[in-house]
């Protein structure tokens, strides 16, 4: 089912190209870069991404799912946090991450200590023209840049008032949420969530089990998605560290409440989110030899077990950390030492 979906997805994409191109067609070009600014294309429009999506239903029967970001200015990290895109990298030969992608467009200066951006410069990316195709964790992805802005600093105050005010108001309000958070988890052990949740302006959330550090194909880490939150390591190690005083009581149905509820900021969308575990399980032998056939998993333990098995005060090891140098007495030292012995 894997590889069906799979195939299914690199067909839509072909499909998304290719309609794509058609739109595009009468385009001028220059530089290997789109001109929409000519006279000759003064009508033209970019293809709205939920056209593209229903026409890619229409012809493979699945609608694919459409975001939008048209409301806020977004920086190379929060790219990288976007749901499910912001881990993707480029199909193809140059499998380069989103954010770095990004920051290849045409407008955008690449930071000096990052030379990766040069090669990508070769894609062409630029504003109202839909990306080159990405892929993540069996997803597939493309995007169009609506408007970018290098970074620079303000001319004036003025120029960045309204933000600087918007986010010292957030950061109060998150600030004295947080500094509240006992209040809430009270609440929370005593009444209904979804009461709760009402007057902190949340739904409730059933995201669907996750693992603390997931690794990807090549053996990193990474950090888990949660539904709903999105990838927080905070709140993530927040939630094992509830799991593990959970399995440590007997489990969820042995655990206290005051185990299993707790209020856990969440900085980077200044909100608290009051977390209840209704459902913990632990690795056992059999999940683990379901996970062990992962390439990933194969290659982490094998890098864990080569670090077991090297013994750190060798001398190898000795001299690799600190510069120790073993000390070997002289042949003469051990001609005495040797008669010594044979006179006793």
């Amino acid at each position: 089912q894997t590889q069906e979906a799979e195939q299914l997805g690199l067909e839509m994409i072909r499909t998304a190209q290719s309609i794509i191109v058609n739109h595009d067609r009468n385009l001028p070009s220059k530089n290997g870069y789109r001109v929409l600014d000519d006279e000759s294309v003064r009508d033209w429009q970019p293809m709205s991404l939920t056209t593209l999506a229903v026409n890619l239903q229409e012809r493979h029967g699945l609608l694919p799912k459409v975001e939008g970001y048209e409301d806020r200015w977004l920086n190379a990290a929060e790219l990288s946090a976007l749901p499910g895109i912001g881990r993707s990298t480029l199909m193809g030969k140059l499998p380069a991450p989103f954010a770095l992608y990004i920051l290849s467009a045409r407008g955008l200066t690449p930071p000096e200590e990052n030379l990766a951006t040069d090669n990508l410069a070769v894609l062409r990316l630029q504003t109202n023209i839909v990306s080159e195709p990405l892929v993540a964790s069996g997803n597939f992805y493309l995007f169009r840049l609506i408007e970018i802005q290098a970074t620079h600093s303000p001319t004036s105050l003025e120029e960045v008032r309204p933000q600087v005010l918007r986010n010292a108001k957030q950061r109060q309000a998150y600030e004295l949420l947080v500094s509240d958070r006992q209040r809430w988890i009270d609440r929370a052990r005593r009444e209904k969530f979804e009461d709760v949740a009402t007057e902190l302006g949340w739904p409730v959330l059933n995201p669907p089990e996750f693992v603390q550090r997931p690794m990807d194909y090549f053996g990193r880490e990474q950090i888990p998605e949660v539904q709903g939150i999105g990838r927080d390591s905070k709140f993530v190690d927040r939630v094992f560290e509830m799991a593990q005083i959970i399995a440590e009581a007997g489990g969820v149905e042995s655990a206290s409440p005051g185990q299993r509820i707790d209020a856990i900021g969440l900085a980077r969308t200044k909100r608290l989110a009051i977390v209840r575990i209704d459902e913990f399980v632990p690795i056992t032998k059999s999940r683990f030899a379901t996970a062990a056939v992962n390439p990933a998993v194969q290659q982490d333990l094998a890098r864990t077990l080569n670090l077991l098995t090297e013994d750190p005060f060798s001398p190898e090891a000795l001299e690799q950390r600190v510069g120790f140098v073993e000390e070997t007495p002289d042949e003469t030292d051990l001609d005495a030492e040797s008669t010594a012995n044979a006179a006793n």
